[in-house]
């Protein structure tokens, strides 16, 4: 709660208000939006209550990147993880969260910077990291963290990574 509203009652303002510091600070508009969907096999998410509805209940393991509009960090980030959501999107459920529009499950994770990456199974964080990775770092991170949990998606993480060299 924040002055008696939730977070998702001020989203169109906080939109506003965003857009106006881009537009003074960056010379552009950048017209944040609520609203989730799909870009290039990675689920984009803004919204708490989806987001923990999608943890909680996906029968994959859930890669989670929690990023912010403005993290230059996170634009370099996000194809690296659009590439590993294209070769494993089949065995693991990709994730971004906007913590601006959704910040109730940055808060409760302890996500102190953008990007952040958590790994969820069975609805549990298991491991993450800060910062980026690359798509051989990516699939180093998912090899070893799944080789107990889930060992046939960290062979073929394995097997990816030792395809690209």
């Amino acid at each position: 709660m924040w002055y008696g509203l939730s977070i998702r009652d001020t989203d169109a303002e906080l939109a506003e208000l965003l857009d106006k510091i881009a537009q003074r600070y960056l010379g552009k508009r950048v017209h944040a939006e609520k609203m989730s969907g799909v870009k290039r096999g990675v689920r984009i998410v803004r919204d708490s209550e989806e987001f923990w509805n999608i943890v909680n209940n996906s029968s994959k393991p859930v890669f989670v990147v929690f990023t912010t509009p403005y993290c230059s960090a996170c634009e370099m980030y996000k194809p690296f993880v659009e590439e590993v959501a294209k070769l494993l999107g089949d065995v693991i459920e990709f994730v971004e969260v906007d913590a601006y529009s959704a910040p109730e499950p940055a808060w409760e994770l302890g996500v102190m910077s953008t990007p952040t990456t958590i790994l969820f199974y069975k609805g549990r964080p298991v491991d993450g990291f800060m910062g980026v990775a690359d798509v051989p770092g990516i699939l180093e991170f998912l090899a070893e963290v799944l080789a107990d949990l889930e060992p046939e998606v960290a062979r073929r993480a394995r097997e990816l990574l030792e395809r690209l060299g």
